[in-house]
């Protein structure tokens, strides 16, 4: 047996043994450990570096446990071994026992460091993100709470080193660190809560939705215009300049925009990507935007405000919400012109954050715009600066930092005396960059030298001063010479021959010139083929990149023929010190610096040593290359896109599919082949060549197909801008027939923008729809894509002449083109002027309104920088045409309204004229009067036009003379004033090489004047039915458009006063002013019905020619309507005074106008035969038209008063009429000259009728009586008083079971009556608003009544001159309501209208001829989940829906159109379009 105390010392030994075995292992792992622990630094990265540490140890204390585990498991089996025995041996089991404690021990203390890492780990990670969050957070609690979090992540950190070095033994014995650990468990847990919820505080409070960021990348964006921090200045240079433009940002002085200029590769680009880094680092940069020559978007001004504006969205949430509300509102505000997008981007939010007490003064945000000059044009630009200046008014806290070549337009915009004081300006020097430029050399030498490539000879002042002196201060120049030397196999030699060559001319520009040159000799080498293969690939990267960059693969193709594809890659690879792969934009070729392009491209730089790159020449060979690539590359569908009823910007994964089946150069070619052949220079055996091309293009299938992927990469507003430069181009080219194609295309691509743009697959389904007739797009391609929707009645025959039309607010009064002729200004009544985009009608700007009553007339300045406008307040203001401010003070001294203006040609002088019967002389850069005012005139000066030669100017009044002035003596030139005008002159101008001077006038006629003899050219010219209001000569003078009150515009030979077109119809009032445009045969027309129209007056204005379908029409208001009783035939009588008989099949005019009577013709009618046409009028007269002969049968049938109403009887032996001077003529007209066979008395007889067998006839009065008479007893049968207003019609029924006679009155009310009895069978109430009813009649069968209800303001139709048609069932009762139109006659089908209804779909079934509902504002007709089924175009829209079946003339405005759904395909089955072989 054992003794006790033996058994306890050896349950102690084995304690002990096991103990210190288990600390033996533990020790030497923890001898292992590092157990330095510092705190330096800053206090984040201290933390950061404690906890790092921290979690190494406890890491590395980890894997000491994991062997423990090993241990632990051993003596675990172990004792499972031996535990039977241990009830044998005592001791053994009190050893054991104490074993089991101890590992119990261990288990808990890697429980506990478990716990412990797995703090300190998610502490590691949550570490970087609070200290950058602690850097922008705008909460104090936030702040509060994240240093909180860095103490207790400090705590843990400190609690983690002194755990781990604690003894082994002392832990296991005194285990209190578990709840140490559990305790820093709870508090970090309690910390990070507190900081959740702050920080949902945080992001409600400053940070962008998710669904903000959606409406912000909606703007128009640059996606590369950020700074590149690989462009920054090297360390140590360019410090003075750094740093007055950092103490520039911090100043609160009023210089809120620091212009730096510099030359060329000055190095203003690697200033401007420091200056963005540094503000980016300091978190003041706003946004910045650097500008590229060669890249498409980066030189596109539009882009700049756009791109600013997201920017800065990004750091300032409350103007970031106003921003998104516009956008939600507008989401193409930011398509619009620069003005308006600075007032709906920039003013507009701003100004509200304002009254919001919103925009409270902070520390200074900084926009960055590098490389202006590079982008844009002129007026551009100027508005960019314009807009920047006046951001600086309205938020001083916003500064501008730019760079920009010392260009004359931005030196021009800062020098102003308004901007001074807003503009730092600092131009960089030579001297500026000279030691910058030799520490660069310093350090460059020094690389080389010790990578051994240039020896160590080269490391002394003497030599770098050499190399960087010929650098003449720019900074391009040293960075292409040492990347120039670096590509040599000998770089000293090429070194040698930059020091030792010196350069002609300017310092500067020659000594870049001369390592250009060096470059390219070296390069180039001796051989002829070899300096061809130079220029051609030179010159394609050249002429390419100045519109879209390429990589090599897309350069290859465009290359000239003889040019082998492998020479992009040689001639890049020996000339990477000047060009470049961006691997932004899919390692595009690029020159590294515009210097190099402006080289190649300068003849008298480089043109002797044969490197020249001639633009138009290249664009010539482009051009040839592209169209060929178009040709060959496009097809029909070439995204395959499923559906016709989806928007290409709703289309998912457009963008991968236009990349994976359109190849870039065949988009490039797409794109830019107009604009390459509109600026190409052709020689004589390359013209051929373009005409094959374009003939396999237009028009083509492949023109469609080619659409598909201009309309695909959003580019259809740029094709609108190029079309008519191709146009103008195939003319020089004298390739007419192609030219007049082109112009085809234009029109096309200009009417249908929308669907085109909207959806490809509406190229062919929507917009081939509605090409005219006789247009070579409808001639050539609906053939070959028949299963569309066909017009059965309604098309255009050839392309409407008026090509825009731009809505204005109000009454419009004048208008007149920029020099340029891309912009209009035009005035109205409500005072203001406005200026619009010519191309695509939208406004420029907001409206400019100083002016406080009407605006009468409107001027721009020769040079188009300055709009003058004259108003009924008495005053003339001058306007900025680049930013609409006004420039002067508004010029007084009229005593009455100004009526006309007018810039001499040199723009020293500004005439105005005015009601008080005097013109006034003024300077028209300062506004003072030059003489005293000319008052030779008796009544209103009404008119005002300067000569080109300035030397006169003309005035014409309403004193019906014209007076021609010298522009030097203020006297009139003649001695006498010009007279021919028999009322008031209107209007004046002179032809464009001042020979002759045309004149228009109230007495409806126009004038040409021979200057050098002050004499009338010819007899005047006539035709208008109203006053000329306006009168303008084409560019060539070869022609002279005049607008009048008729509501025409008609254009004249200005050498015979001949028509040369129709007249131009589409205003619904009268014309107030006409202005041709600089260039081509557009016309631009003002109306009061508050519309600017242009016209295009090319090919398809011409008139009409023999044998060709007559498209006329009445001039004005139509008043009379019948048909024959045939019913091929429709007679027609009109306000302007003629008589037109139409064809109903065609409905076109079957001969010229009957023009016989003076006055309004009231009433006509067709004799019985249809050979004769008889016509009343308010010139008292009957007239009868033999329609054979197209003369008048007899002399005018005379009447005591005004003819209200003419009816022939069935058999044609006699016809009624009668005045208002209570009289009813019966005329026999059997003979050659009718004579009265009887008179009839009735009171205020306003209108007749005939019953069917001629026996009866009815009459209506003013006083609201009806009497039936018997015809041959001229004996009244019935008197009937029921009306209570005046009838305005009566007619018989033709049934003659029936018997009935029909009146209609002002009293709304149509009465049916038996006109045997006498007796009222039937009444009908007009609809709700009616003030009478106009006319009314039988329909053939009796069974239907037709209407016409007169309203007398603006009611429920979409049109203000609408006039709507009813229809009364005479067996049902019911009534139906169609609209219709004035100045036009439509024809209904009155049995289709009674089976009409209207649904609330507009489903275009197979059988479909006419939509049910009205289309809505944007021209879709949609499926009824919204799909895009068919686009109607706006001159179709009322058409399409209307009832009637048939519109005289068809071209009116707002015609009928019959459709023909039978072929239509849409939706997945549009790809069906096309027709199968």
């Amino acid at each position: 047996m054992v003794s006790p105390k033996v058994r306890a010392q050896s349950s102690l030994l084995g304690s002990y043994f096991v103990i210190s075995l288990l600390v033996l292992i533990v020790e030497t792992a923890k001898a292992r450990l590092s157990l330095a622990f510092s705190v330096d630094g800053i206090y984040e990265e201290a933390v950061k570096g404690s906890t790092t540490r921290a979690m190494e140890m406890l890491q590395k204390k980890k894997e000491v446990m994991d062997k423990l585990s090993v241990v632990r498991e051993f003596v675990e089996n172990i004792l499972t071994f031996v535990g039977p025995l241990s009830e044998s041996f005592s001791i053994a089991k009190a050893v054991l026992s104490t074993v089991e404690m101890a590992f119990q021990k261990i288990r808990d203390q890697k429980e506990c460091d478990d716990l412990l890492f797995d703090l300190l780990d998610g502490m590691t990670h949550l570490l970087p993100v609070i200290t950058a969050v602690q850097d922008i957070t705008k909460l104090e609690q936030t702040k509060g709470i994240i240093n909180d979090m860095l103490k207790s992540i400090e705590q843990a950190s400190e609690f983690t080193s002194h755990y781990v070095t604690e003894l082994f033994i002392k832990k296991l014995l005194v285990p209190t660190a578990r709840q140490e650990v559990d305790g820093l468990i709870a508090h970090f847990k309690q910390l990070k809560e507190d900081y959740d919820r702050s920080m949902s505080r945080e992001i409600l409070q400053s940070v962008l939705t998710s669904e903000e960021q959606i409406w912000l990348q909606k703007l128009p964006q640059a996606p590369h215009a950020n700074f590149d921090p690989a462009r920054i200045c090297m360390e140590g240079t360019r410090q003075k300049i750094l740093s007055q433009i950092l103490d520039w940002t911090h100043m609160s002085a009023q210089n809120q925009i620091f212009w730096l200029s510099g030359l060329a590769g000055a190095g203003k680009s690697s200033i401007a990507s420091t200056v963005a880094q540094n503000l980016h680092q300091e978190k003041l940069l706003g946004g910045c935007f650097f500008c590229k020559r060669d890249d498409p978007v980066l030189r596109d001004p539009t882009r700049i405000l756009p791109t600013l504006a997201s920017r800065f969205a990004q750091i300032h949430r409350p103007y970031a919400k106003l921003l998104v509300d516009i956008l939600k509102q507008d989401n193409g505000v930011g398509q619009q012109a620069i003005q308006l997008q600075f007032d709906g981007l920039f003013k507009g939010p701003i100004e509200q954050l304002q009254m919001s007490k919103s925009l409270a003064s902070q520390s200074p945000v900084v926009f960055v715009l590098d490389a202006l000059d590079e982008c844009g044009e002129v007026a551009s630009r100027r508005q960019i600066l314009t807009c920047f200046l006046k951001l600086q008014k309205l938020v001083p806290w916003i500064k501008v930092f730019l760079t920009s070549r010392p260009t004359e337009d931005i030196s021009r915009t800062f020098s102003q005396a308004s901007s001074q004081a807003f503009v730092f300006h600092f131009p960089l020097h030579e001297d500026d960059a000279q030691e910058d430029i030799f520490l660069y050399s310093q350090k460059w030498i020094e690389k080389m030298t010790i990578e051994e490539r240039l020896p160590a000879v080269w490391r002394n002042n003497d030599r770098t001063r050499q190399l960087s002196t010929k650098a003449t201060g720019l900074f391009i120049w040293i960075v292409t010479a040492v990347t120039y030397v670096e590509e040599a196999v000998v770089p000293e030699d090429r070194l040698k021959k930059l020091i030792s060559g010196s350069g002609k001319g300017g310092q500067t520009e020659a000594e870049l010139d001369r390592l250009y040159t060096l470059i390219l000799t070296d390069n180039m080498g001796t051989e002829d083929d070899n300096r061809f293969y130079f220029h051609a690939v030179l010159g394609t990267i050249i002429s390419v990149a100045l519109y879209r960059p390429l990589p090599g693969n897309a350069l290859s193709p465009l290359l000239p023929s003889e040019c082998p594809d492998v020479a992009i890659k040689q001639v890049f690879n020996r000339l990477q010190s000047v060009l470049y792969q961006d691997g932004k934009n899919q390692d595009a070729i690029r020159v590294c610096h515009p210097s190099f392009m402006d080289y190649l491209t300068t003849k008298d730089r480089c043109s002797g040593l044969g490197f020249w790159i001639d633009l138009h020449t290249e664009d010539a060979s482009r051009a040839l290359r592209c169209l060929e690539i178009v040709c060959n590359g496009v097809k029909f569908n070439i995204c395959d896109i499923k559906s016709s009823y989806v928007m290409n910007d709703d289309m998912p994964f457009l963008d991968l599919k236009i990349k994976q089946r359109i190849p870039l150069v065949l988009q490039y070619s797409s794109l830019y082949w107009t604009k390459h052949l509109s600026g190409a220079l052709f020689g004589s055996e390359q013209i051929p060549m373009v005409q094959a091309s374009l003939e396999a293009l237009l028009p083509k299938t492949k023109l469609l197909y080619w659409l598909e992927i201009v309309s695909l990469t959003k580019e259809i507003p740029s094709l609108i801008s190029a079309l008519p430069l191709v146009v103008i181009s195939l003319k020089t080219l004298k390739l007419e027939t192609l030219s007049s194609m082109a112009r085809d295309v234009y029109r096309f691509v200009h009417a249908f923008s929308k669907p085109i743009s909207d959806s490809t697959a509406h190229i062919y389904i929507s917009a081939l729809v509605w090409a005219p007739k006789q247009s070579s797009l409808a001639a050539m391609l609906t053939k070959q894509f028949p299963n569309i929707v066909t017009i059965k009645h309604g098309q255009e025959i050839n392309w409407p002449l008026s090509l825009l039309s731009i809505k204005a607010k109000s009454a419009l009064n004048c208008l007149a083109f920029s020099p340029n002729g891309q912009q209009i200004a035009s005035g109205s009544k409500d005072g203001d002027v406005c200026i619009w985009d010519s191309r695509t009608g939208a406004a420029l700007f907001q409206p400019l309104a100083s002016h406080s009553d009407w605006v009468t007339c409107i001027a721009y300045s020769p040079d188009g920088q300055v709009i003058a406008s004259g108003s009924k307040d008495k005053t003339v203001c001058i306007w900025s045409a680049r930013t609409g401010e006004s420039i002067l003070e508004p010029l007084t001294g009229h005593r009455r309204q100004i009526t006309a203006i007018a810039y001499s040609l040199d723009g020293n002088l500004l005439v105005s004229a005015s009601e008080d019967a005097t013109l006034r002389v003024w300077d028209a850069w300062n506004g003072q009067l030059m003489c005293k005012p000319l008052s030779q005139h008796e009544l209103v000066v009404t008119s005002v036009a300067f000569s080109p030669d300035n030397l006169h100017f003309a005035s014409g009044s309403r004193d019906e003379t014209v007076i021609i002035w010298d522009s030097k003596k203020g006297a009139p030139l003649f001695p006498e004033p010009l007279k021919g005008h028999t009322d008031a002159v209107t209007s004046a101008v002179y032809s464009p090489d001042g020979r002759l001077l045309a004149t228009g006038s109230e007495d409806k006629s126009i004038i040409i004047w021979d200057i050098a003899t002050g004499k009338a050219k010819c007899n005047p010219i006539t035709g208008h039915t109203g006053w000329v209001t306006s009168v303008a000569f084409s560019h060539d003078g070869k022609s002279i458009a005049s607008g009048a009150r008729d509501g025409t515009i008609r254009v004249w030979d200005s050498e015979t006063g001949l028509p040369v077109t129709e007249p131009l119809v589409g205003h619904t009032s009268f014309i107030t002013a006409i202005s041709y445009a600089p260039l081509g045969q557009q016309i631009a027309s003002a109306s009061v019905d508050q519309t600017i129209r242009i016209w295009d007056i090319g090919d398809n204005a011409k008139l009409p020619v023999k044998n060709q379908p007559l498209m006329a029409r009445h001039t004005e208001e139509i008043t009379a309507v019948a048909f024959s009783d045939s019913g091929d035939l429709i007679v027609s009588g009109s306000k302007d005074t003629t008589v037109r008989v139409w064809d109903v099949e065609t409905g076109t005019a079957k001969c010229e106008a009957f023009d016989g009577h003076t006055n309004i013709v009231k009433c006509v009618a067709f004799s019985p035969t249809g050979s004769y046409v008889a016509s009343g009028s308010d010139d008292k007269t009957i007239m009868i038209w033999d329609l054979t002969t197209k003369k008048p049968i007899c002399q005018p049938l005379e009447h005591n008063g005004f003819v209200v109403s003419v009816a022939y009887s069935p058999n044609g032996e006699y016809m009624v009429s009668c005045t208002p001077m209570n009289t009813i003529y019966v005329w026999d007209v059997v003979g050659k000259q009718p004579v009265v066979k009887s008179l009839l008395d009735h009171e205020g007889v306003s209108c007749l009728a005939v019953s069917f067998d001629g026996k009866q006839l009815a009459s209506g009065s003013s006083l609201g009586d009806v009497r039936i008479w018997n015809v041959d007893e001229c004996e009244v049968i019935h008197r009937i008083p029921e009306h209570t207003d005046s009838v305005k019609s009566v007619g018989f029924s033709s049934d003659p079971l029936d018997r009935q006679v029909m009146s209609c009155s002002d009293d709304k009310s149509v009465f049916i009556w038996d006109s045997t009895t006498g007796a009222l069978v039937h009444k009908i109430d007009a609809a709700e608003g009616c003030h009478g009813i106009t006319k009314g009649s039988f329909s053939p069968d009796g069974k239907t009544v037709a209407f016409g209800p007169h309203f007398r303001a603006q009611l429920q139709w979409s049109n203000p001159s609408d006039f709507p048609l009813s229809l009364w069932d005479v067996a049902s009762g019911t009534m139906h309501m169609f609209l219709g139109h004035e100045q036009l006659i439509r024809v209904w089908e009155t049995a289709a209208l009674r089976e009409q209804t209207q649904t609330h779909t507009q489903e275009l079934h197979v059988g479909a001829k006419k939509l049910q509902n009205p289309v809505s504002s944007d021209g879709w007709v949609r499926t009824p989940e919204g799909g895009l089924l068919l686009w109607v175009p706006p001159e179709y829209r009322h058409g399409v829906y209307d009832k009637s079946v048939m519109t005289i003339p068809t071209n009116a405005l707002n015609h009928s159109v019959v459709l023909d759904c039978t072929r239509f395909v849409h939706g997945e089955a549009w790809v069906d379009v096309v027709k199968k072989d």
